[in-house]
């Protein structure tokens, strides 16, 4: 038993160094885990023999701990990451990531909002030399799913992170990501975001290294249980406020005189 009662099962020899790492953050997701983490057995199979699947659970209240504690006992490829209390997002994602053994990382939405099949592009582009894969809904070729009021949401969102970082990635929020490991281990520690931010943060502060990055248009469906997250006026201020935050915490870089590819 670790820290805050943090649980890992089971426990992987040291001898298993898996060429894939796919994290999957989750929150109350009993109704969906244990069909979507078979469909990512499914597809990392057809890739390599040699992946893990660690299941970020963030202190859920339903039976996701129980259905991934299942899950782990019953695939050796299964990891399972436990927290007595919520964590954020952000936090349980961190937590995750640095408990990887893979060369190559992706975490993706529980929800699979993502199309799986992007999984090999993932993993082909950083095996033939990016260090950061950032799956786009708004890049060209993207076929993207939500309701307007959403799709509005996310791209006024990204506008704003570009106009105040400089920045070209065109879908910061996105789901579904992939690393080589190395350049992301150097950048965790960094990162100071908990919550919904962090995956934001996580790309700036990549950015800032000048890691040959590609964001990929893919397409992503939106799940009827979102719908109901996001709160326009308080969530959407609250998000400015850490927006503005950030950009104090990186003001001093060389970034923001930067252009990026």
């Amino acid at each position: 038993m670790t820290e805050d009662n943090e649980l890992v099962s089971p426990v992987l020899s040291s001898a298993y160094e898996p060429r894939l790492s796919i994290v999957l953050p989750v929150y109350n997701e009993a109704s969906i885990l244990r069909q979507n983490v078979e469909s990512i057995e499914k597809v990392a199979s057809q890739i390599t023999r040699d992946y893990e699947i660690i299941i970020a659970e963030d202190g859920c209240s339903d039976e996701t701990s129980r259905i991934a504690a299942d899950l782990s006992v019953n695939s050796s490829r299964v990891i399972h990451l436990h927290s007595d209390r919520r964590l954020g997002k952000g936090l349980a994602l961190k937590r995750a990531l640095k408990a990887c053994e893979g060369r190559i990382v992706t975490f993706m939405d529980a929800d699979l909002s993502t199309s799986l099949d992007h999984l090999h592009d993932v993993v082909k582009l950083v095996d033939n030399g990016y260090d950061v894969v950032i799956g786009s809904r708004h890049s060209r070729g993207s076929c993207t799913r939500r309701p307007l009021f959403r799709a509005i949401a996310s791209r006024t969102y990204n506008v704003l992170v570009r106009f105040l970082f400089r920045d070209s990635v065109l879908d910061h929020q996105c789901g579904f990501k992939g690393f080589n490991r190395q350049v992301l281990n150097d950048v965790l520690d960094e990162t100071a975001e908990n919550g919904f931010l962090f995956d934001t943060e996580l790309i700036l502060r990549l950015k800032l290294k000048r890691l040959r990055m590609i964001e990929i248009p893919v397409r992503w469906t939106e799940t009827g249980e979102r719908n109901s997250k996001f709160r326009l006026i308080p969530d959407g201020a609250i998000m400015v406020f850490k927006l503005l935050r950030l950009r104090f915490r990186l003001r001093d870089r060389a970034w923001f005189a930067s252009r990026h590819v």
